[in-house]
């Protein structure tokens, strides 16, 4: 791969980042050390991806080789963040193996990630914050004269700014990495960044089909594994963001549509022909065991990362390849 990446963070609004929301009131199981307690939490986690290929872009060794350099920045990341340890690590060992020059970065909040990729990539790599609200006064705001924040009046959207004058041409977005933190409908901003020419894409928000944005995951499992999610409200698909609160965004087909499963299968096929790799980083630690971790909760503490099952809510973030 390219060593010259850029690393690209867009998004439509505010990224919320994971930190774990307890679900006290739940009597479920299934959450590992606390039964019960992270029920609601278990049950947004994806289904294992079946039809996206296999899942071997990184390796279990590759990725436990970088923990004990990751313990540091986890114990120093500024505060007023909502990102996970789990998220956390998966964003900034994506930047620190890709060697990015630049960073795009959309769906600012409170600037953990900023200062994140800001460790990995280094002094000399260029940042470009992208969000429709400024909230880095919360938490971190990067001085860097190679960061330069685009927020408020000055944000546009990933599907209209002009790349060109932002200084990554056609060339440049075939060796960038998108990272989308926008809680919008994973198939259009897949066409939108495959017409647009990038190539390398990785996304935060992969909920279970049913909760929050319609997420990659969606597009990576069986169709017919979700054929009764919304039954009370349409027997056919529903594509959506997170942000549909509103009836001017329910209302909006670029925020909250009904498709048949004839359309559906035929986005389905659009991803998996479009599609040269895809990879759900694995947990860190994962307190609902639904697929393997790279540490057991014993093990955290030999690594110098946090004990509590709360720093580590997961929803399997995937990276993956779009053939151009």
């Amino acid at each position: 791969m390219n060593a010259r990446l850029a690393i690209v963070f867009l998004g439509a609004n505010l990224a919320s980042g994971l930190r774990l929301k307890f679900d006290d009131n739940h009597d479920g199981s299934g959450s590992g050390d606390a039964p019960g307690k992270f029920a609601l939490h278990c049950s947004k986690q994806p289904n294992e991806p079946t039809e996206c290929g296999p899942q071997n872009r990184f390796s279990f060794d590759e990725m436990r080789a970088t923990l004990g350099e990751f313990k540091d920045i986890w114990a120093k990341h500024p505060g007023g963040g909502k990102l996970s340890v789990n998220h956390q690590f998966a964003e900034w060992f994506l930047v620190k193996t890709l060697k990015p020059t630049a960073i795009i970065e959309s769906g600012v909040l409170h600037g953990q990630a900023t200062w994140a990729m800001r460790q990995a990539a280094g002094p000399d790599a260029r940042i470009f914050s992208f969000d429709p609200v400024d909230q880095t006064s919360k938490g971190f705001r990067d001085s860097s004269p190679n960061t330069k924040y685009l927020t408020g009046s000055d944000w546009k959207d990933l599907g209209v700014i002009d790349w060109d004058a932002l200084g990554l041409s056609k060339a440049d977005r075939a060796n960038a990495v998108v990272i989308l933190d926008d809680h919008q409908i994973f198939f259009d901003r897949f066409e939108t960044l495959r017409k647009l020419g990038f190539r390398h894409v990785f996304v935060e928000d992969n909920n279970m089909y049913g909760f929050g944005n319609t997420s990659p995951n969606f597009f990576c499992t069986k169709a017919e594994l979700y054929k009764e999610t919304y039954v009370d409200q349409t027997p056919e698909v529903i594509y959506k963001s997170a942000l549909t609160k509103s009836a001017t965004l329910e209302n909006n087909p670029a925020m909250r549509r009904i498709v048949t499963w004839a359309e559906h299968a035929k986005n389905l096929e659009t991803v998996h022909s479009n599609l040269k790799s895809y990879f759900e980083f694995p947990a860190v630690y994962d307190m609902c065991n639904k697929r393997p971790a790279l540490l057991k909760k014993e093990e955290l503490s030999q690594y110098g990362l946090p004990s509590g099952d709360s720093d580590y809510e997961h929803r399997y973030p995937p990276y993956f390849e779009i053939k151009q």
